[in-house]
């Protein structure tokens, strides 16, 4: 057999258990009036496929924990490891041994009893209501007869007692089976056919016909097929456009890619059920009333609406994107799913495995580009969104609601991966053999996230009930009427206050900000890609030849500019607090929500620059912005709280997942940050280093769980802040933690005769580069080494460097990109490419008295010269931080540049004239942010002035 068996090996064994109901779901097959007998034998093939499907992925963990406890034990014959498992491959399939499962696992029977009777009840229960509305549905395929000739059970999720969506073929066409009723379909279908009478334009947007029958109901199959030619392209993607603003009025949510379906030049909405979706107040986060403003601006609008990209945060779903639009070839993380390992063999056991996605049908094309469209989708969002607002105004949009009173609707209370995740958990052995101790456990957990979701009930009776229909199978469903609006869940248990949820949706979007949400809709571009620095339109914004008139001037301009719009687009709240909307980085990838903590893409940063910007004004080399002082005060008390908080969730008991530890987008790049506003500001130097000390337990605890090895996130982040900390404050305890992270390195790192790496997700045997590879690991020991006079650091340093010269390759004359994104196989920005890698020897060897250090960084001029110029501005991985390199006074000394330091400042100024700022994916998307925003451009034109000392962020450096 092979290594990675497929989960379906004990089919053998499982017969005996799944007997019982084949027999007795086929009696009731042959006695049903209407049903051919070779259409019963098409249903029965099918539900015993769905019977073996859904028992194996419950009790293969159980087989394989009993054949190890037998193996163990010595109770298997056979002299080899395959005869042992033949053994017990032959006594598993035994009555005797069931029994003897039952023992252990004591509510076994009784559970499994129930999964497969509620599942063979719905396969008669579709199976009585095809026969009884045969002729209707025939008529709606427009077909004078119809025969069944094959079934698909289990498409999706199991609700209400094993029922799920099936699909019919028969030799008139294709019928989708749903087990609840379709009357908000029809309404919507219905307004949808209405509303392309009043619009200009055609509606690129379909939703299925379908014949709604009370409890259930039968709907066109859509099929998926690809666009055309670039033009039907595009109208899809106008029809994304349409779609977002249709369900921005109509409150609809849950559209992931499953509920979407290509079709040609249209996206068809194939699950609509999530219409009405209250708008629930958040938690507080603790973060600070304008955090969480804005938060609850994210989790309804477009945001909510489940289309837009979004990385998954959840255990298991990390990263993933499931949008309706997002998820593309290519762009997804690869997933961990339990495989059984060494089949055949006697030491066969479960491990998680790595694999690929499926493939979804949600898009136009195979790998569709889908910056080049997305402008479609703002304007059509737009466009849409002005005419029902005219429609609305002119009193004809309401009256044409009414079609959605008294439907019924389901809310999605808790994350679909939660149920999952929990559902395993009280299907695992040790759950099974202590099943109330496992009910009490999960019951805690769905109190716990009570706590911090909204939506998510508290109420013991209904978590009961909750965690009772996940021991037998079931994702538990709450549903409403969308007029009453109160939830009914398991046990007809009710959640949520009676309201008229039509209504409110209405009233919620004549209130909303649509141009607002139009920018969200721009920024979640990003979150459709695993890195956007690899992203490019084509269109440079360099400027080889700039206009070197009013250098000064023009800084100090472009500058002011872009602080007034930081300051504009900050929310404020009364308790003194600021927040903004924008892409922000977590270890999962981007999301649009309210800015974090950190500096890379956070508060942090903004601190930095606003902090940075005060003290310029004060020494004359920058123009007054008003109101900067009272955002820099909001901003410090902002973050004052989310670091208040981040203590209190490390000193509760409660299941909280630590923040990442690193440099630039974790814990110590707050203490960074906060060390050096300090050193920007004497005033505030005390009160740093004191908050910064405080933040030290943070990393600790987080190291505990840490992943990451890399600067932006990781262990190796968090040593060289640290360093600064133990300097700047005395305290030897930060230095103490520092050695404990860098032991932690030395025993993930890969050693290979004299060369060092360490693993990541997408390169196991090590990636190169600074922000997230092995230089940057290299560089932090190196840090270490000089604090500490430690060789071992130094000798750790050395064979990561190695590892980076053997990454050199002298027919690109660059360092090679082992995440070989899209096909390309170098890069030149800071965060995985040579400006990085040059940044990081130039930091080590200042006056580049070395031969190599010279070489190494002319390798990277030259890069950034050829190849490495025009992206974007920002300074992670634009020409705003190629300007760290080329307008350093050593490198302008030591190595040939093709223009001076100031014609590449003149360039760069000419490129803001021209183009104004310009990060990030979208172009005109404003983007605060200080390594992938128009802050980061900011903060290194104050750099500009030949007077000015602050620090390179890109470095985490100290003043000069």
């Amino acid at each position: 057999m092979s290594k990675h068996a497929d989960y379906r090996i004990f089919d053998e064994q499982l017969d005996r258990l799944i007997a019982p109901f084949r027999e007795r779901l086929a009696v009731h097959l042959c006695g049903l009036t209407g049903l051919a007998n070779e259409e019963g034998r098409v249903i029965a093939a099918a539900a015993e496929e769905a019977f073996f499907a859904r028992l194996s992925r419950r009790l293969n963990r159980v087989l394989i924990l009993e054949l190890n406890a037998a193996r163990v034990e010595g109770r298997l014959a056979g002299a080899t490891s395959g005869e042992r498992w033949l053994d017990f491959f032959e006594t598993a399939k035994t009555q005797a041994f069931w029994d003897y499962c039952f023992t252990e696992y004591p509510d076994l029977r009784a559970r499994i009893d129930r999964l497969l009777r509620n599942q063979c009840e719905a396969v008669v229960e579709m199976a009585t209501r095809w026969c009884a509305d045969r002729p209707r549905i025939a008529a709606m395929l427009r077909s004078d007869t119809l025969v069944l000739t094959a079934v698909s059970l289990g498409e999706g999720d199991t609700h209400g007692g094993g029922r799920t969506v099936n699909i019919l073929e028969t030799d008139g066409g294709t019928i989708v089976y749903k087990p609840r009723s379709l009357a908000i379909d029809a309404a919507l279908s219905e307004f949808v056919r209405w509303l392309a009478t009043q619009v200009d334009g055609p509606l690129h947007i379909e939703i299925p016909q379908v014949m709604d029958r009370g409890e259930y109901g039968w709907a066109q199959f859509a099929g998926h097929e690809y666009a055309a030619n670039d033009g039907e392209c595009r109208q899809f993607y106008r029809g994304i456009g349409q779609l977002l603003a249709l369900m921005r009025l109509l409150g609809g949510t849950d559209l992931h890619a499953e509920n979407l379906i290509a079709h040609r030049n249209r996206p068809v909405l194939v699950d609509c059920e999530t219409l009405f979706t209250p708008n629930v107040t958040p938690v507080p986060s603790g973060y600070g009333e304008a955090y969480d403003h804005c938060l609850e601006l994210t989790r309804g609008g477009v945001l909510a609406i489940g289309l837009l990209p979004d990385r998954g945060q959840a255990l298991g779903w990390r990263g993933v994107d499931m949008s309706g639009v997002g998820g593309l070839s290519g762009q997804q993380p690869t997933t961990r799913i339990p495989a059984i390992v060494d089949a055949g063999l006697d030491t066969a056991r479960v491990e998680m495995v790595t694999a690929e996605l499926p493939r979804t049908a949600n898009h136009p094309s195979e790998e569709p580009a889908i910056t080049l469209y997305w402008s479609d989708i703002v304007a059509q969002f737009k466009e849409l969104s002005a005419t029902l607002r005219a429609l609305d105004r002119e009193g004809v949009l309401q009256p044409n609601l009414d079609r959605f009173h008294d439907k019924q609707i389901r809310v999605v209370v808790r994350p679909t991966e939660s149920y999952a995740e929990i559902e395993r958990m009280l299907w695992h052995p040790a759950a099974l053999a202590h099943p109330s101790e496992a009910r009490q456990k999960a019951e805690a957990l769905f109190a716990e996230m009570a706590e911090n979701i909204s939506y998510a009930p508290g109420d013991p009776v209904i978590i009961a009930g909750e965690a009772e229909e996940l021991r037998h199978g079931d994702i538990p469903a709450f549903t409403t009427r969308s007029d009453y609006g109160a939830l009914t869940g398991p046990n007809d248990t009710e959640w949520l206050p009676r309201q008229n949820l039509v209504a409110l949706a209405l009233d919620d979007w004549r209130k909303a900000d649509l141009e607002a949400e139009a920018n969200f809709i721009r920024a979640t571009v990003v979150s459709a890609y695993v890195s956007d620095g690899h992203m490019h339109d084509g269109a440079s914004v360099w400027i080889p030849s700039g206009d070197t008139d009013d250098l000064d001037r023009r800084r100090r301009s472009h500058a002011a500019r872009i602080m007034a719009q930081i300051v504009a687009n900050g929310h404020t709240a009364e308790d003194g607090t600021v927040a903004w909307i924008a892409p922000t980085l977590t270890p999962a990838g981007w999301s649009v929500s309210p800015l974090g903590a950190d500096l890379y893409a956070g508060l942090s940063g903004l601190l930095l620059l606003t902090a940075a910007y005060s003290r310029e004004v004060r020494a004359g080399r920058a123009d007054p912005v008003a109101d900067l002082e009272n955002v820099m005060g909001r901003l410090d008390k902002s973050l004052g709280c989310m670091e208040e908080r981040q203590l209190l969730e490390m000193q509760s008991a409660k299941h909280v997942r630590p923040p990442p530890v690193g440099g630039y987008a974790g814990v110590a790049s707050q203490i960074w940050t906060l060390l050096t506003v300090g050193d920007i500001d004497a005033r505030r130097r005390a009160n740093g280093i004191e908050r910064a000390l405080k933040l030290v337990p943070l990393i600790e605890w987080g190291a505990r769980t840490e992943e990451s090895n890399d600067l932006l996130h990781g262990l190796a982040g968090a040593i060289y802040p640290l360093v600064q900390l133990a300097d700047m404050s005395g305290n030897d305890h930060p230095l103490h933690v520092a050695r404990a992270l860098a032991e932690q390195l030395t025993r993930k790192s890969l050693v290979d005769g004299g060369r060092v790496s360490w693993p990541v997700p997408y390169a196991e045997g090590g990636l190169g580069g600074f922000s997230h590879g092995t230089t940057g690991i290299g560089w932090a020991m190196h840090k270490l080494h000089e604090a500490t006079r430690d060789q071992r650091y130094r000798d750790l340093a050395d064979g990561a460097f190695r590892f980076e010269d053997d990454l050199y390759d002298p027919v690109q004359r660059n360092w090679l990109d082992l995440r070989q994104i899209d096909g390309v196989t170098d890069s030149v920005a800071w965060c995985h490419g040579a400006v990085g890698i040059a940044l990081a020897r130039l930091d080590i060897e200042p006056s580049l008295h070395s031969e190599r250090g010279r070489d190494m960084v002319q390798i990277a001029l030259d890069a950034v010269f050829d190849r490495g110029l025009g992206w974007n501005h920002c300074i992670c991985h634009g020409d705003f931080g190629a300007w760290d390199l080329v307008g350093n006074t050593e490198v302008q000394k030591a190595t040939n540049l093709p223009m001076s330091a100031e014609a590449f400042c003149a360039s760069l100024l000419t490129s803001l004239d021209v183009h104004g700022p310009t990060c990030g994916v979208v172009r005109n998307a404003f983007l605060p942010g200080l390594f992938t925003g128009h802050g980061g451009v900011a903060y290194q034109l104050l750099r500009m002035h030949p007077d000015c000392d602050l620090p390179s962020a890109l470095m985490l450096g100290r003043r000069r």
